[in-house]
């Protein structure tokens, strides 16, 4: 098998558990007209709208590429593409195809029969989140078997009252600790902590006793992320991952998690999906 580098386009995070793209090892690249053949199947049958639009994207893709040819291969339903693959794989099919959509099951299946490409190198080479997608991992590895691929749109939810009293507290901390902060150049962070001060004394001591909410702040992690705190950009989700993750770090357990979700539809589904051991006999 001939292997190529391929830079990922940035894909919005969804969920996982919808549909991926799953690679497989197999021996089935093929030279043709002095090009790599690439086979991908899709659960699509030939006259659905869904596989005319998959195959304007291949023709496209193979008319600009000049190493690799991708050759579109249907299938009339989801489970018709896993019992091939499964049963191909269990016969040592060679032919099988090189690249498939389908639920993470079939990864994990492919996994098991150490069957499925890592596609950890490539990631280095897109802006997905690699701690993202390693929190599906069913086998305790570092190795990636499957990219999202649906799209989903974001929204961001704030609990003004409860980010305002952590970025109060951390001011005092930074105050106090010699640390400069300037926490007013992040408009979010101003409307939190003046809708926190502004607040009626009876509900905010409604609210730290229903949070029971303790911070022990690192001076070096304060420092660490200083620019975070004073630059944050809300339109990067790598930014948002990483400032949730200096909150939690700075939280001891109380009654209050701290979540950055893209979707609460998809992650509401994704938690359903992980407390069925991602089996979807016990999902339904």
């Amino acid at each position: 098998m001939v292997e190529h580098k391929f830079k990922l386009k940035k894909a919005a995070l969804a969920a996982l558990f919808m549909f991926g793209f799953i690679p497989f090892v197999f021996t089935s690249c093929e030279i043709f007209n002095k090009k790599v053949l690439l086979k991908f199947q899709i659960p699509y049958a030939v006259n659905s709208s869904t596989f005319k639009r998959v195959s304007t994207v291949i023709d496209k893709f193979n008319r600009e590429n000049k190493k690799t040819k991708i050759e579109l291969i249907p299938a009339q339903s989801r489970r018709e593409l896993y019992n091939h693959i499964t049963l191909g794989i269990e016969a040592k099919n060679k032919d099988l195809p090189n690249l498939v959509i389908h639920y993470p099951s079939l990864a994990y299946y492919a996994a098991s029969q150490n069957k499925a490409l890592d596609f950890s190198s490539a990631l280095t080479l897109s802006s997905l989140s690699s701690d993202f997608l390693k929190q599906y991992n069913r086998f305790n590895s570092d190795k990636i078997t499957n990219l999202p691929l649906a799209i989903s749109s974001e929204a961001l939810v704030i609990n003004k009252p409860l980010l305002g009293y952590f970025l109060l507290e951390l001011e005092k901390y930074a105050t106090k600790n010699g640390i400069s902060l300037n926490l007013e150049r992040v408009p979010i962070f101003k409307l939190a902590k003046d809708y926190f001060t502004n607040l009626k004394t009876l509900t905010k001591v409604e609210d730290l006793e229903l949070w029971k909410l303790k911070f022990n702040f690192n001076k070096t992690l304060i420092l660490d992320n200083k620019n975070l705190f004073e630059d944050l950009d809300l339109n990067s989700y790598e930014n948002l991952f990483r400032f949730t993750s200096v909150i939690h770090a700075s939280t001891e357990k109380g009654n209050v998690d701290y979540l950055y979700s893209q979707s609460v539809v998809n992650t509401t589904y994704s938690i359903m999906f992980n407390d069925a051991n991602q089996d979807y006999n016990h999902y339904f």
